[in-house]
């Protein structure tokens, strides 16, 4: 499935955001397959904040990893109430 983006930005914040959090690329793009959206999500507002509150309770990047493929109701949750 290819995606087209009229710019790189969000994708790539996102991208960068979750390479930041620990995440692998391997990671990261099982749960891009999963929820797309998340590509087009402004990731300071919306990912950034939930990132933090995971890591700021312990978890790393293999956990949030684990934690997003199980339920990925943690970080879309607002983004498909937007979209």
């Amino acid at each position: 499935m290819k995606v087209r983006f009229d710019t790189p930005e969000k994708p790539d914040s996102v991208i960068k955001l979750f390479k930041d959090y620990g995440l692998s690329d391997a990671h990261i793009s099982d749960i891009v397959k999963k929820c797309p959206v998340l590509l087009v999500s402004n990731a300071e507002k919306t990912l950034w904040p939930k990132l933090q509150f995971f890591t700021s309770i312990g978890l790393s990047g293999n956990d949030l990893a684990r934690i997003f493929r199980v339920n990925l109701r943690y970080l879309d949750i607002e983004l498909r109430e937007k979209y």
